[in-house]
């Protein structure tokens, strides 16, 4: 989805999202709503103030918000993005209603490195698999672990998962506090310890950001769990990588993931 800064006459500053597909529509309709829900607790989500369709796509219209993106350096950060991430605890059950004919949270975790979803150009595992003798070892690995581990997800969850929790979707301000959550058009009900596993994902392998978004996650949840979001993770950057940027960037993502399944051989213990 392409976004666009937008402003009115008084200055005020908006985001415009834009997609290509009419089909985008309900996500930017459930976007909306989770945001309104979450920000009635002292979320800072955007405030979607239009959104519709066109005969060439659909849009969302939403309140820019302050900060912006960056490395997460102050070990401080991790306290904030826990207490939002529990601010998503079982609050998201009408997400399963809005959307009946999604798999179950379980289903689509384990399916997403298994199988993958080359049809919704998400998770394509033949990427992987054909790119280089590297990265289908690595797809190999992530297989093995979410299969040994698939049964730990007994248990659906209705939290709302911002699904791409990522720093590049926290905004700060100056004095290193998260003052914006952005890019919710992937919403979807879960268990938000997902959203803590991309926090972990991209964080660096070292460090006390690294060892206090971990400690958090398993507080929160299952080390098998833990572990096949992170190789749903693997899969996911990875293959976006292969088709979308320089064998640079996808030689710097490999060796980040491999530096991730050390911390899997620790979960799998």
């Amino acid at each position: 989805m392409g976004a666009f800064g937008l402003e009115d006459g008084d200055g005020t500053r908006f985001v415009l999202k834009w997609s290509p597909r009419q089909t985008h529509l309900p996500l930017i309709v459930a976007a909306a709503r989770v945001t309104t829900q979450l920000r009635s607790l002292g979320y800072p989500a955007p405030s979607y103030v239009l959104w519709g369709a066109l005969p060439t796509g659909c849009f969302g219209v939403q309140s820019a918000l302050p900060g912006e993106s960056r490395p997460l350096e102050d070990p401080a950060i991790v306290d904030q993005i826990v207490s939002l991430c529990d601010l998503q605890s079982g609050r998201g059950g009408w997400l399963c209603e809005a959307f009946p004919t999604r798999p179950s949270w379980a289903e689509e975790a384990v399916y997403a490195v298994t199988r993958g979803y080359a049809e919704r150009d998400y998770c394509d595992i033949a990427s992987l698999r054909l790119h280089s003798p590297a990265t289908n070892e690595l797809l190999c690995v992530v297989q093995t672990f979410v299969e040994r581990h698939a049964d730990e997800l007994d248990v659906d969850h209705a939290d709302i998962v911002h699904y791409d929790f990522s720093p590049a979707n926290l905004l700060l301000n100056e004095q290193q506090r998260v003052v914006g959550v952005v890019d919710w058009e992937g919403v979807r009900a879960g268990d938000r310890l997902f959203d803590l596993a991309t926090q972990l994902f991209y964080a660096p392998s070292e460090g006390e950001v690294h060892h206090r978004l971990r400690r958090a996650a398993l507080e929160r949840g299952r080390p098998g769990v833990l572990g096949i979001y992170l190789c749903h993770l693997i899969v996911r950057q990875v293959d976006f990588s292969i088709r979308h940027h320089r064998p640079a960037v996808v030689a710097e993502w490999l060796d980040h993931s491999v530096g991730v399944l050390s911390l899997l051989s620790e979960l799998a213990r």
